[in-house]
């Protein structure tokens, strides 16, 4: 074999390792774009299921404030879980002159807001945490009616239906954070009977 035969065989490798290089490295980085998508994709649904999880522990919370007009005693739920910003006994600790209490009665319009005063934070496993901001919307008064409904009175849907009641419709805004700092933010509003286990 010649020199010039051993010259060509070894630029013709060469060019070959250098094209398998270069494609490797398009591979690696496509990869790494592809699982950086994916853990943001997934940060993305963890946000949401945290604002989503807020959102519905918070309901018992609205449930047991409007039932009893007042904050629920310490140790009804865990302080390392559900953190109330405004404790109901008059102090108002984030800043808009009414406790919660007031707020979900509606006695004035809270000037609080998710991000810089939320009513309630409820923290998840590790340091995932729901915001929460909760407001009275309106309310209506229902009658009375008579019901063909079977056990109507005793409990659930039909509880009210003889004596008529009032729907309050609380606004609820919801932030889900991961500890990793992604956000996502849902907002609802929930009708809570007086009277009455449960809501919408």
């Amino acid at each position: 074999m010649s020199k010039n035969e051993k010259g060509s065989i070894l630029i013709t490798a060469l060019i070959f390792m250098l094209v398998l290089s270069f494609m490797l490295m398009a591979y690696l980085d496509m990869s790494s774009t592809g699982l950086k998508q994916t853990l943001y994709t997934e940060q993305a649904k963890k946000a949401f299921y945290i604002a989503d999880g807020g959102m519905s522990y918070t309901t018992h919370i609205i449930d047991r404030i409007l039932s009893e007009k007042s904050m629920p005693p310490a140790g009804v739920y865990p302080t390392n879980v559900v953190s109330f910003n405004d404790d109901g006994a008059g102090n108002d600790n984030d800043g808009d002159g009414m406790s919660l209490v007031e707020e979900l009665l509606g006695f004035a319009n809270p000037s609080d807001n998710i991000i810089n005063s939320p009513d309630i934070t409820i923290t998840f496993t590790g340091n995932n945490k729901a915001y929460l901001n909760l407001g009275k919307v309106g309310s209506v008064d229902f009658t009375g009616t008579t019901s063909g409904e079977f056990a109507s009175g005793y409990e659930g849907i039909g509880a009210g239906a003889a004596s008529g009641g009032v729907y309050y419709y609380i606004q609820v805004d919801s932030l889900g954070k991961t500890e990793f700092g992604s956000k996502s933010n849902i907002l609802g509003v929930y009708r809570k009977v007086l009277g009455v286990s449960g809501g919408k």
